[in-house]
């Protein structure tokens, strides 16, 4: 179904230069897109509560605190963010600690 939409119905004594008309309710949903990969290429073994994991890492007591507190403000506040972001990637080198601090959050 094609809707048509008429924009200054019925105005009068005025000149519009340059419009540029964007509309963003149609089209594919690319967040869904991009999320519905992502899950597919998912190791399901490694999901915190996957019975594949045993001993899995966690942070000692008292480490990583500024780390875990900025991830889990983003997953309790992440919506209050102006732009709130629905991802978050977490970076480093190997053996710096992110399963043990995201193993820490998830517990």
């Amino acid at each position: 179904m094609h809707t048509t939409t008429k924009f200054f119905d019925k105005a009068h004594d005025f000149r519009v230069d340059h419009l540029n008309v964007v509309n963003q309710t149609t089209g594919p949903d690319w967040t869904s897109i991009a999320l519905n990969k992502l899950q597919a290429g998912t190791a399901a073994g490694a999901m915190y509560d996957s019975a594949e994991r045993c001993d899995a890492p966690k942070c000692h007591p008292e480490t990583r605190v500024a780390a875990q507190d900025d991830i889990y403000s983003w997953i309790v506040y992440g919506d209050r963010d102006p732009r709130p972001k629905k991802l978050k990637w977490i970076t480093g080198p190997a053996g710096t600690g992110k399963t043990a601090v995201m193993g820490s959050i998830a517990e």
